[in-house]
């Protein structure tokens, strides 16, 4: 089996394993990992606690009115309601993310919504909220250990690819990030991020996101 098939091989996998636990985030449109609350808190950290309540207040009926029309997200003055209503959820026990899509400049170890281009599984065009691990000129360095993005690590194994019953060894590189080139990570172990396929682009990203409820 080449490098090529076994990555391939993990990616299907995964969605098997994704679809037998419930999740409908291709459909939706929505995140396809799983975030700590730590980083969460970092981006929601940016907004005071009265802001975030006014903003959550003022969507209200937007988030109403996007469930009960089965619409993935809702649009008000710049900023972008999305939903994840999959039983299990990408970021913690959260579902309402607020995506300022004014606010799209790159920022490592923040929160962001973008839009994914061939990962090998999920459709063109996939909106995912993931962590901005490595920005432009951060070197990347992925072992079946870690990934660390300039010595520091990012994100654990490569649990994906061993669920998969793929050779974790196929992923393993090193490189250095391109002018616009993003590396976006989710601390679940068993996300699929930029460890399995190509790098997200400044030019993908819908803005920095933030978590409501």
């Amino acid at each position: 089996m080449t490098a090529d098939e076994r990555k391939t091989a993990v990616l299907q996998a995964a969605g098997v394993k994704a679809a037998r636990a419930g999740e409908d985030a291709v459909r939706s449109g929505e995140c396809a990992v799983s975030l700590g609350k730590k980083t969460a808190g970092r981006g929601a950290g940016s907004f005071s606690p009265a802001k975030l309540c006014l903003m959550a207040s003022i969507f209200a009926c937007a988030a109403s009115l996007a469930l009960f029309s089965d619409a993935p997200d809702f649009t008000v003055f710049g900023y972008r309601l999305m939903i994840d209503p999959q039983s299990s959820t990408c970021v913690g026990e959260h579902h309402v993310f607020l995506v300022d899509t004014r606010d799209r400049t790159p920022a490592r170890g923040e929160l962001f919504a973008f839009v994914s281009h061939d990962t090998g599984f999920y459709p063109d065009g996939q909106i995912m909220i993931k962590i901005m691990a490595g920005i432009p000129g951060d070197q990347v360095v992925v072992t079946t250990e870690d990934t660390r993005v300039n010595g520091h690590v990012a994100a654990v194994g490569l649990d994906a690819a061993v669920a998969a019953g793929a050779d974790p060894r196929a992923f393993e590189r090193a490189l250095i990030l391109d002018p616009g080139e993003l590396f976006m990570v989710g601390s679940s172990r068993l996300s699929l991020d930029s460890r399995y396929w190509r790098n997200a682009y400044e030019k993908d990203l819908l803005g920095r996101a933030y978590v409501l409820y």
